[in-house]
Order: structure tokens, then sequence, then C-alpha cells
């Protein structure tokens, strides 16, 4: 029998993506020559391949990781949970690999602030370190601190999503698109709410993948392989 989380916690975090994802299919429309080269996107055509496969890899962990957390579906489908973690845990250290190359190596957008390049830096190395983590927890069948660290590396890849929220006030209140110092704070915060909701549901127990996985079969051989 379904119930309710089964499917709202999955169809929330695939809302969450949609807005980014649209985006994303914007720039790789732009990259493959139905846009026009501006001072904004210019940068994107340097290395277009890096972009591409930074906006793909994204919206793919994105989607796949919200299946993830449908407690219902995981319950009914434990090595489809095994088989899909293996890809997820890959597309997820390339998004955050190839967030830090483009951050590293592209100039700086005229509207970014002074302080988000170093963000960004943070961010990409932090996801990369919890995803690494949930991998040497799940090799020692540690599975609650498995998925607590993937939830953490999921809420940072999701960080896209959010922003486009906390650039609303801004958007909505001045008609403008937020520039310096504003954009560098609505940026961060996008990843900050998504890393705290996440320890919020670590914190009171509901580490839900690695949870659900040890009561149900813990003699599940490793999800990294």
């Amino acid at each position: 029998m379904f119930k309710k989380s089964d499917w709202l916690i999955p169809t929330g975090l695939i809302i969450l993506c949609v807005i980014p994802m649209l985006g994303g299919i914007a720039r790789i429309s732009d990259l493959f020559g139905n846009g026009k080269i501006t001072p904004e996107n210019a940068r994107f055509f340097t290395a277009p391949s890096i972009v591409i496969l930074h906006i793909v890899i994204s919206c793919f962990f994105g989607i796949l990781g919200a299946l993830q957390f449908s407690p219902g579906f995981r319950k009914r489908n434990i090595h489809w949970h095994k088989t899909a973690g293996k890809p997820l845990i890959a597309s997820g250290l390339i998004s955050a690999l190839t967030g830090l190359w483009l951050t590293y190596y592209f100039p700086k957008a005229e509207f970014d602030g002074p302080t988000l390049y170093f963000v960004r830096i943070l961010v990409g190395v932090c996801m990369s370190f919890c995803i690494l983590k949930a991998i040497l927890a799940i090799r020692k069948r540690n599975f609650k601190n498995h998925g607590e660290w993937m939830i953490r590396g999921y809420a940072l890849g999701l960080g896209a999503g959010t922003q486009v929220l906390t650039h609303l006030p801004w958007l909505i209140f001045t008609g403008t698109i937020p520039t310096g110092f504003v954009r560098d704070a609505a940026m961060a915060s996008g990843w900050l709410i998504n890393f705290i909701a996440a320890e919020w549901i670590i914190r009171r127990g509901n580490s839900i993948i690695g949870k659900n996985l040890i009561e149900q079969n813990p003699d599940t051989s490793s999800i990294a392989g």
C-alpha cells in the first residue's frame, strides 16, 4: 500500500530540480549554436564539453537521487536501491568535480560578488568529501553513516534549486537580478539552507536510506561494489 511519503518526498525534490534543469537545457541550446554570445555567457563557450557534462550529470544526480528518498519504493525494490546507488555516487562525484573545474578555470561573471568563488570551491570540496565518506561507510557496511553522508552530499548537489528561491525576494521587490554581495549571499544561502535541512533530518534519526537498508536487509552487499 502506498503512503503519502512514497511519492511526496521524491516529487518535492524533483520539483526543486526542475527550474535549474530548464536553465541547463537553455544553456546547452546556446552552446549548440542557437543562442547569441554575450559578455555574460562567453566564458561557457571556452569549454562547452565540461559545461554540458556538468549540466547533464547534475540533472541525472538530482532526479535519480530523488527516487532514493522514497521509503516505500526502497522497501519494495531493495536491489534497485543498490543498483542505482552506483551511478548515483559516480554522478555526484562528477557533478562536484566538474563544478570545481568550472569555478577554478572560468573567469568570474560580471554579476558575481568577491566571495562567491570561495563559496563555490568550499561547496564543491564538501560535496566531494560527503560522497567519499559515504563510499567508505558502505564498504564498511555501515549503512546508517552511508545514508547520512549521502543525504549531506545530495543536499549540497541540489543547491541550485533552492538558490532559485533565495533569489526571488530581491527579484520581486527590486525587479532586478541580484549582483555583487547580494548575489553571493543568495547563492550561499541556497547551499546553507539545504545543508541545515539535511542535518535536521539526520539529527531527528531520519537517515532513511541507511536506516531502512540495515533494518530491512542487513545482508545486502555493498552498494558501492
